[in-house]
């Protein structure tokens, strides 16, 4: 590969939003997702209900992290809270008033949705929560602070979850390929990598090994192919720019939010793309110069770009959503 595209592919990987840390992105880590941490009651202020999910979500990020690593975005196994309010009493015994709140708190651990069965609901966890408090409100913040970030019963729920996903997998992960194998060819390359990248790295026999490889593979097809979209708007950008008499200066933030989503591991797409900015780059005005210069003289090694493919694979097994139904595997 020739130096100016590895420079570059190093400046799409530093560009990359939420790199996942541990290297073995396809282990069995469980993700919150935030989306649909939900608060359920009436009569609760939605400034409170706010405050309830950001805290809601801290509180089960540690205490998965009890049991191993809470991934954020990088994950096919979420973990779904939903925090209901079953009612709200006055003791007025006492000297003063005191709020009381009985709470309930659900978990779900499920594996995201690949097919119109929807998302595999692995494991259910209902948590009774109690608070007190001057008010109604203080009440129920109260009793989501009951819920301790190395709660017993919590914790061993989620470990016993991961057991649950493997036992999924040592049993069905011969199914998971071939539904991959059947939507790489349908050419539903999103759908295919998605379901490739599922299989947890200590899945049975060959199964992880043959869901890696067929994954890259797939991978390098589907990037050439978006790769196309991003190189079409990065062209007509530029043509925009150099038909105008300006220094390309009110380009130049457009082009670089087009060049941060390509990926980096694509050698093809980041040679097209240092091709086209040479066409413009001499318009650009000083500081968008040195900024450019700055980035091509970074270096990317081949582990680098070996990580911006994972993580790539990776972003796309997690955004991939096609069917709002539910499948329970029962207990």
């Amino acid at each position: 590969m020739k130096k100016p595209i590895l420079l570059f592919c190093l400046v799409v990987i530093t560009l990359t939003r939420g790199i996942a840390q541990d290297n073995d992105l396809a282990a069995i880590k469980l993700s919150v997702d935030v989306d649909r941490v939900s608060v359920d009651n009436s009569t609760v202020s939605p400034e409170l209900i706010g405050r309830l999910k950001d805290r809601l979500y801290n509180k089960v990020i540690r205490l998965i992290n009890e049991t191993g690593v809470a991934d954020i975005g990088y994950s096919s196994f979420l973990v779904v809270p939903k925090f209901e309010v079953l009612s709200n009493s006055v003791d007025g015994n006492g000297l003063s008033r005191v709020w009381l709140a009985d709470c309930e708190l659900t978990l779900k651990v499920e594996r995201r949705a690949y097919n119109l069965q929807g998302e595999t609901v692995f494991t259910s966890l209902t948590r009774r929560l109690t608070g007190s408090g001057s008010s109604a409100d203080a009440a129920i913040s109260d009793a989501v602070n009951n819920l301790q970030p190395t709660d017993p019963e919590v914790v061993t729920f989620f470990r016993a979850s991961k057991e649950k996903i493997n036992a999924y997998f040592q049993q069905h992960c011969a199914e998971v390929i071939a539904d991959a194998d059947q939507a790489r060819n349908l050419h539903q390359y999103a759908k295919a990598i998605a379901l490739y990248f599922s299989v947890p790295s200590n899945a049975p026999g060959t199964c992880a090994a043959e869901a890696r490889a067929s994954c890259q593979k797939i991978y390098g097809k589907y990037m050439e192919e978006d790769c196309q979209t991003k190189l079409i708007r990065l062209k007509a950008c530029i043509a925009r720019g150099l038909n105008t008499d300006s220094s390309a200066a009110s380009y130049y933030d457009v082009m670089m939010l087009i060049i941060a989503d390509v990926d980096g591991s694509c050698g093809y797409c980041c040679d097209a793309v240092v091709k086209q900015i040479e066409k413009i780059e001499n318009r650009f005005d000083q500081k968008q110069k040195q900024e450019w210069e700055l980035k091509k003289i970074q270096m990317a090694d081949e582990k680098e770009i070996e990580k911006a493919r994972a993580q790539g694979m990776a972003r796309i097994s997690s955004t991939y959503q096609p069917a709002p139904a539910t499948v329970i595997i029962a207990k």
